[in-house]
């Protein structure tokens, strides 16, 4: 079904910094989960707030969570993105070999597209919408997607990019009630089903690397991922009382996971930033709801997500 793998090759993963409501205005949260990765075992790289990534074959990345996007017109900015890439690498503000572009921030994949070669990845979210009282005059526009992506680097050094989303869901959280979707004509991945189809199958057969992007998961908040229970900085498990956002996430991330590992046998995972709920501010973070306030708690909540992969 997929590419053999060598026994005993660890995944590794490379984790960035994102929004610093999301970790702490004095502490990156995100090169702690690295260090506490690194410490389970995991080959971990914490790469900072952006990064460029060679691919092979002479081709690169350019990652970071934040990007511009438009919520009525999000193929446009993208559009000039790729546009100035090509203009910063023939000027040589940027390196040559710039292929892809990638991005979080928005939760929705909308905006992603191939414009004279560079392809734009906006990525989804493991969130479902997070309401307060700013977000709401906009809640049609910034629906999230939930899911990742898959980037494949064949044989030949082509990139190949496959959507893997869940269905989506809101959340009430006055009623603790998940509202699904309408079946839509948009495919979706079956959280219940552990094998995949064409064309991912031939894609991974003909891979030379494969790498999961991931981004916003938001652990400790009301609408985010969150495990039952995870070990505290204090060596103590800690039962969390999830809500039905966080149950139906949380079996979204087993699925993912299982995947990951058995099915498309990742050699990387990317965390593209917002792994954490965060601390409060005075701005509009004042609004959301907790599962798990404490930032330290959310850290080792993470960490036990992340042993999913091992």
């Amino acid at each position: 079904m997929s590419k053999k793998k060598k026994v005993g090759k660890p995944i590794k993963i490379k984790v960035w910094s994102a929004t610093p409501a999301h970790e702490s205005i004095d502490t990156r949260l995100h090169l702690r989960l690295v260090e506490l990765l690194k410490a389970e075992g995991f080959n971990a790289e914490y790469r900072g707030d952006w990064d460029i990534v060679e691919l092979g074959h002479g081709k690169k990345s350019l990652v970071s969570h934040h990007g511009r996007t438009g919520y009525r017109y999000p193929f446009t900015p993208a559009q000039t993105d790729a546009e100035s890439i090509i203009i910063d690498m023939h000027s040589g503000a940027l390196p040559l070999g710039i292929r892809v572009y990638i991005t979080a921030h928005r939760h929705t994949t909308a905006g992603s597209i191939e414009h004279k070669g560079i392809k734009i990845v906006r990525c989804p979210a493991f969130c479902t919408f997070i309401s307060y009282q700013r977000s709401l005059t906009l809640m049609t526009h910034i629906l999230p997607d939930l899911g990742a992506w898959i980037l494949i680097i064949t044989k030949d050094g082509r990139i190949k990019l496959q959507e893997w989303l869940y269905p989506p869901f809101l959340y009430h959280d006055v009623d603790d009630k998940v509202i699904m979707s309408n079946e839509a004509q948009k495919s979706y991945v079956n959280p219940d089903v552990l094998a995949i189809g064409e064309p991912l199958i031939s894609f991974l057969k003909d891979a030379e690397k494969i790498i999961l992007i991931i981004a916003d998961s938001h652990v400790g908040e009301v609408e985010a991922v969150c495990p039952e229970k995870f070990i505290n900085m204090f060596g103590q498990e800690q039962t969390v009382e999830l809500n039905e956002a966080n149950k139906l996430l949380l079996k979204y991330w087993k699925h993912l996971c299982y995947m990951a590992k058995n099915v498309f046998k990742v050699d990387e995972v990317w965390l593209v930033g917002d792994a954490f709920g965060g601390a409060m501010s005075q701005k509009f973070e004042k609004f959301r709801k907790m599962t798990i306030g404490n930032i330290e708690d959310q850290l080792y909540a993470t960490l036990e997500l992340f042993r999913l992969l091992k």
